[in-house]
Order: structure tokens, then C-alpha cells, then sequence
């Protein structure tokens, strides 16, 4: 007669399969633990970025100079520029006042009624502008403007304006040279036709800072 053994399976108890699935639990919840303080520390991280970017620089202060710095005259190139300047805003100024020959402003800038060798040199529009005829046809005109009566100077301040069609604002210096007891002017103006006249001023500066023209003439 055959002995037969009945084979028991080793199950767990209760409280060994309530330890695994603790365990294995405890895993999900690390990892899940993980990847959360892992997305955290990323967005941390480009938060500060970005705040860092969006922070202004700090404007360089600039040191004050060393003693006797900032004291010595302009160079030479800079004086020059400040003087071109100088001599530009000089000829706006008198293209404006000339656009006015009732009044007495642009008068500033002719030669003294005492200086009767000064002349002033412009670009007559017709032969019955004053000195036209004596200079020829196309010439420029070399008239004394103390000398002219109100209808003489209202033709020649016609003649300087265009008859007003210049925009003094629109002056531009092309070359420039000379210094103040005599310089010279090469400028482009524009019409209020849309035009651009080309043209040459010249003159000296005075020891009181006032500007003395000789000439306004316009290339034909």
C-alpha cells in the first residue's frame, strides 16, 4: 500500500501580506515623492532666472574727474564744430528775420551804416533787384544795405528768401572754414516747393559774439 503525503503550500499570514503591500506602497509613494521635489526644484530654478533677467543693470556712475580735468579749452576739431555751429544758427536766425523786411530785425546782421566799405553779396531774381544791373546777367550783386530805400531792401531780402519759399529750419552745412574774423559757409536749404537750393554764406564774428554777413548767394 502506497504511502501518499499531502504537500502543504507555505502561504503568508495576514500580517506578512499587509507588510508587502506596505512595502511596495512605500516605493510608489518615494518615487512619486521624488518627482514631485524634482519638478519643484526645476521651476525654482527658472523662477531665479528669469527674475535675475528681469532685473535692471545699475547704471555706471562715472567717477568725478581728477583735478584740473575738464578745465582746459576745447581742441581744436571741437571748437571748429562748436564755431560751424555757431555760424548756422546765425544764418537761420537771418533767413527768418529776412522773410520780415518791414522789420528792423535782420539788420543785426548787416555791416554798420558807419562802415560804408562793408558790402553785402547776394543773388539778385531780376534785373531790377538792387545792384542786378551793374553786376550783369547771372552775376551776383555787391550792394551797401545801409544805402538802399525800403523798396530796394524789400527786392533784395526777396531775393535772399527766394521771395520766401526757403524753410530757414531746414539749413544744412556742407563744408564749412575760416575762422571768425572771416569764414565761409557752403550750405543746402530747402523750398517750400520741396526743392533744395544749394548755397554759400560768409562772414566774421565779432569779439561781442554778434554775427556780421557779407554774403548770401545761391548757386543757379
Amino acid at each position: 500500500m502506497r504511502n501518499t503525503r499531502s504537500v502543504r503550500t507555505h502561504e503568508p499570514s495576514f500580517h506578512q501580506s499587509a507588510l508587502m503591500d506596505l512595502r511596495r506602497g512605500g516605493k510608489f509613494a518615494a518615487v512619486f515623492l521624488v518627482l514631485v521635489f524634482g519638478a519643484m526644484g526645476l521651476f525654482l530654478v527658472a523662477a531665479l532666472v528669469i527674475a535675475k533677467q528681469s532685473i535692471p543693470d545699475r547704471p555706471a556712475i562715472a567717477s568725478p574727474p581728477a583735478e584740473g580735468v575738464g578745465s582746459a579749452p576745447p581742441s581744436g576739431s571741437a571748437a571748429a564744430a562748436t564755431g560751424q555751429d555757431h555760424r548756422r544758427e546765425q544764418l537761420v536766425r537771418f533767413l527768418t528775420a529776412a522773410a520780415h523786411p518791414g522789420q528792423p530785425a535782420w539788420r543785426t546782421w548787416m555791416p554798420a551804416k558807419a562802415d560804408t566799405s562793408s558790402a553785402f553779396v547776394y543773388t539778385p531774381l531780376s534785373p531790377a533787384d538792387p545792384g542786378a544791373r551793374e553786376a550783369g546777367p547771372g552775376a551776383t550783386a555787391r550792394v551797401r544795405p545801409s544805402a538802399l530805400t525800403p523798396a530796394q531792401t524789400a527786392s533784395m531780402l526777396e531775393a535772399v528768401t527766394r521771395r520766401g519759399s526757403v524753410r530757414p529750419s531746414s539749413v544744412a552745412v556742407s563744408h564749412a572754414s575760416g575762422r571768425a574774423s572771416g569764414w565761409t559757409l557752403d550750405f543746402v536749404v530747402r523750398t517750400s516747393g520741396g526743392n533744395w537750393l544749394e548755397g554759400r554764406a560768409a562772414g566774421s564774428d565779432r569779439a561781442s559774439g554778434e554775427t556780421v554777413l557779407s554774403q548770401l548767394t545761391y548757386r543757379r
